[in-house]
C-alpha cells in the first residue's frame, strides 16, 4: 500500500477503532426511542472524591459484557452504517458495520488480548479492500501510534465504563459552571501516562464527557455521551447515544455520532473461536499498523490561543488546563 494510502485511511480507521472505545456529523440518525430506564441519583451534594470513584469502579465491574445493536454517522461518509456491537472486558471486541445491511461493505472491527484489527470492506470496482491489523505492544511502539495513541480501554470509557486506577493520578472533583463535576487526571496506558479531562453528572455520577490529550497537551479527541439506559438488576448503566470527535482543529478531524439500541448485559453466549479471533479473508489486502510509516501529524491549532465557548448549553470541548502535564 502506498503511504498516502494509508495516511487517508488511517483518521477513519482510529474513528470506528474509538467508536466503541468514544457533534455534528452529515448524517443525523432517526430510531424509534426505546424505553430508557432512569439512573437512579446516588448523591444528594458535592461527593467527596473517593465516594465518587467508589461508585464508578463499582458499576463498571458490574459489567463484564455487553452485546447491542449500533447504528453510527461518520463525517464525510453519506449512508448511515448499522450492524452489531458486542464487548467482553477489558480487552475483547467486535464490532460488525455496513451500509444497507450489505455484509460486502462496511467494517469489521476487532480486540482480543494479543492484537486488534479493522477490516475494511469495499465492493467498489475502483475502491480496494484491506485488512489493518496490530499486535497491541508492538503498536505502542510504533511510528503510526504517535500520531493515533489507540487504546484498548478507550473503548469502554466511550461506554462510561470507566475504572479509577490505584497508578492514576487525578485532580477534583470541581463544580463547573453547568454544576457537572470535572476531574483531571493522568492515567496509565502502554506508553506511559496519558493525561484527560472527565466530566461526570453530579447525582447520578455517570460519566458525561471525556477529552484525551497527547505528550505535548494537544488534544487527541473527545466524546459527548448522551442519555443513559439503566440495569438495576445489576446495578449499572450503559449510553444510548455518544459522539466522538477525533483530532479537531487539524487537517484529520473527523466526528461520529454512534448509537445503541437492545443492549443486553452479562451471561452472553459467545463463541470464543469466532467471537474474538481475526478474520481471515482471501485475496485481501494486509496491513501491520505498527509496520506502517506515516506522514506526521498536520499541525494543530493552539490550545493555548484557541478560544473556547463554555457555557451551561455548550461545554463539549474540553481544553486542558494546568501545566502539570510536563512536569
Amino acid at each position: 500500500m502506498k503511504r498516502n494510502s494509508t495516511h487517508l485511511r488511517l483518521p477513519w480507521i482510529w474513528l470506528l477503532l474509538c467508536l466503541v472505545m468514544a457533534p455534528a456529523t452529515g448524517c443525523q440518525l432517526f430510531q424509534p426511542r426505546e424505553k430508557l430506564t432512569p439512573v437512579p441519583a446516588v448523591f444528594d451534594s458535592q461527593p467527596q472524591v473517593g465516594d465518587l470513584f467508589t461508585t464508578v469502579n463499582r458499576r463498571t465491574q458490574n459489567v463484564r459484557q455487553l452485546q447491542a445493536e449500533t447504528t453510527v454517522g461518520i463525517s464525510g461518509v453519506p449512508a448511515k452504517l448499522s450492524g452489531s456491537l458486542l464487548v467482553e472486558r477489558p480487552n475483547r471486541l467486535r464490532l460488525k458495520v455496513s451500509p444497507l445491511g450489505m455484509d460486502s461493505l462496511g467494517a469489521d472491527i476487532g480486540s482480543n488480548e494479543q492484537q486488534f484489527w479493522v477490516w475494511v470492506k469495499s465492493g467498489g470496482v475502483m475502491a480496494e479492500s484491506v485488512l489493518m491489523f496490530a499486535n497491541h505492544q508492538e503498536y505502542a511502539q510504533s511510528q503510526v501510534a504517535t500520531v493515533m495513541p489507540l487504546e484498548p480501554r478507550w473503548i469502554t470509557d466511550a461506554l462510561g465504563l470507566i475504572t479509577f486506577e490505584s497508578t492514576g493520578q487525578y485532580q477534583g472533583p470541581v463544580t463547573r459552571s453547568d454544576g457537572r463535576l470535572e476531574i483531571r487526571g493522568q492515567e496509565p496506558t502502554s506508553r506511559g501516562m496519558q493525561a484527560s479531562t472527565m466530566v461526570f453528572d453530579p447525582k447520578t455520577g455517570l460519566l458525561k464527557q471525556k477529552a484525551l490529550y497527547d505528550s505535548q497537551g494537544q488534544l487527541i479527541g473527545y466524546c459527548d455521551i448522551g442519555e443513559y439506559q439503566y440495569f438495576p438488576e445489576v446495578d449499572a448503566a450503559i449510553p444510548t447515544s455518544m459522539t466522538l470527535n477525533f483530532r479537531p482543529g487539524t487537517d484529520i478531524a473527523s466526528t461520529a455520532t454512534i448509537q445503541l439500541s437492545n443492549i443486553r448485559l452479562n451471561g452472553l453466549y459467545v463463541d470464543s473461536n469466532t467471537a474474538w479471533s481475526m478474520p481471515n479473508p482471501v485475496g485481501i489486502q494486509r496491513v501491520d499498523l505498527s509496520r506502517t510509516p506515516i506522514t506526521p501529524l498536520p499541525t494543530q491549532t493552539s490550545m493555548a490561543t484557541k478560544q473556547v465557548s463554555h457555557t451551561a448549553e455548550n461545554e463539549s470541548y474540553l481544553p486542558f488546563r494546568g501545566k502539570w502535564l510536563t512536569r
